[in-house]
């Protein structure tokens, strides 16, 4: 057993590698464990068809001026890209610039005009309902019932596999965060998106016409930054960093047991060596840390995802970047072409463009079943939306995530908080990140989690 206390990381992800950076900065000893053969978690990037291709919709926002300085300092300068979005909603199969502008009216479909309008009247004629018991209560209350029933609800029914009548009304405030960074005033006032529905909550301030306008009228200069080989250029550089500070990463490796005495950790097992340990941060599964500190897991669902990629000799002949799919018959909710970002990503001259299609499934049963019999239907719904014709489908290729999403059920909360009460007794554990607290996030509030968190702010 080692004699130096070390700081253990547990998971190599965005939460994991930020966290491990930080403290081998502070000359702390630093161990980074994961599991898989690469870091990055799902912002990880892969090779394919020598493409650089990542795990669904990523880039960094750079709204935070300390997160995005953090992220200068560990990536070089010529693997940045400025990206001008250019994301699109598909509805009733209209596809219609997102965020809004001015030609998004022209884009609309006349049914989905007029049930905007009609959802607006309706919002100021009916007694609003200010007791959200489900996602339901929150979109009816900020859209209307008409908007929700069209969109927003056959979409998230889509990626959870779930009514939404059973989902928690902070998924609601979740997703609408990740799509539109609405700053509301809580977000002017502490510089953090709102996370959940609760008192500070305010339906105005995510007001679809607010929102419109706001995105009209704007210079629509709002920064976003991909990368030359990827989203995960981020990972492996942090991982670089962290070999520069003497900080150890070691892949295809895990916790097998961990040394608990009078409330502390004393030390821990990795693969068959073990380690005396200063401080665990666990930033990986909560089910797996339940297994090895043999408690009682807290009953969380999480989605599995499936990222079908497609490689064309020709661009799309849709012109987005990133487009949301919420019509029930289509099987996949979102696309992202990475090469819109940047053509670097490209390294074969035959290939012009790559798309990554998500689906997610309810069960790892069910994922696996589509990958055995109905592959098929995503190129159907390609050609049926017209995204590209056969002649210029080059290659497909499959990525499985399992556990990639958390589910916000309506007893998630009370299962945490069950969780958190038994963990928060051991001195020196500390559950972050995604995976680790179960949470929601986008990059820049990880980071912002890391630069904040105690064992980081104390020298």
């Amino acid at each position: 057993m080692s004699k130096i206390k070390t700081n253990i990381v547990v998971g190599g992800g965005i939460s994991g590698l930020s966290f491990s950076y930080e403290l081998a900065k502070k000359n702390k000893s630093i161990i980074l464990v994961e599991k898989e053969k690469k870091i990055g978690g799902l912002s990880r990037s892969e090779i394919l068809n020598n493409c650089y291709v990542d795990m669904g919709a990523h880039l960094f926002y750079g709204i935070d001026q300390e997160v995005y300085n953090k992220i200068r300092e560990v990536v070089p300068d010529n693997y940045w890209v400025n990206v001008k979005r250019k994301g699109k909603l598909c509805v009733l199969k209209s596809f219609i610039n997102w965020p809004f502008n001015f030609f998004s009216i022209f884009q609309m479909p006349f049914k989905l005009i007029l049930e905007i309008f009609f959802g607006v009247v309706e919002k100021f004629i009916k007694k609003k309902n200010n007791q959200f018991q489900n996602y339901d209560d929150v979109i009816n209350n900020i859209y209307g019932s008409r908007l929700n029933k069209i969109f927003f609800k056959p979409l998230t029914e889509k990626f959870l596999k779930r009514s939404t009548k059973e989902i928690s009304p902070d998924w609601a405030i979740a997703s609408l965060r990740a799509a539109t960074k609405i700053k509301d005033k809580k977000y002017n006032e502490t510089q953090k998106y709102l996370t959940e529905v609760d008192q500070s909550f305010k339906s105005s301030e995510f007001s679809l016409i607010k929102f419109f306008l706001n995105s009209i009228f704007s210079k629509n200069d709002e920064p976003f930054y991909y990368f030359t080989e990827g989203y995960g250029t981020i990972c492996r550089f942090f991982e670089k960093k962290l070999n520069d500070f003497n900080g150890v990463c070691l892949k295809n490796s895990q916790i097998n047991k961990i040394e608990v005495s009078e409330n502390k950790i004393l030390s821990v097992q990795i693969n068959d060596d073990y380690y005396d340990v200063d401080n665990l941060i666990w930033t990986g599964s909560i089910s797996s840390l339940c297994n090895i500190l043999n408690i009682e897991k807290p009953k969380l669902n999480y989605m599995h995802s499936l990222f079908f990629y497609v490689f064309l000799n020709k661009n799309f002949k849709k012109n987005f970047d990133c487009c949301y799919f919420g019509d029930e018959d289509i099987v996949f909710q979102r696309v992202t072409v990475n090469s819109e970002y940047s053509k670097k990503i490209i390294q074969d001259d035959k290939i012009k463009s790559v798309g990554c299609f998500e689906l997610s499934f309810k069960s790892v049963e069910e994922l696996n079943d589509f990958l055995k019999n109905k592959q098929n239907l995503v190129i159907k719904d390609c050609l049926k939306l017209g995204l590209f014709s056969e002649e210029d489908l080059i290659d497909v290729k499959t990525i499985t995530s399992y556990y990639s999403y958390p589910v916000f059920d309506h007893n998630y909360k009370n299962e945490l908080k069950k969780f958190n009460e038994k963990i928060k007794k051991i001195k020196n554990l500390y559950t972050v990140g995604r995976q680790g607290s179960f949470s929601y996030e986008n990059l820049d509030l990880i980071i912002r989690e890391t630069l904040d968190h105690p064992l980081v702010q104390n020298d």
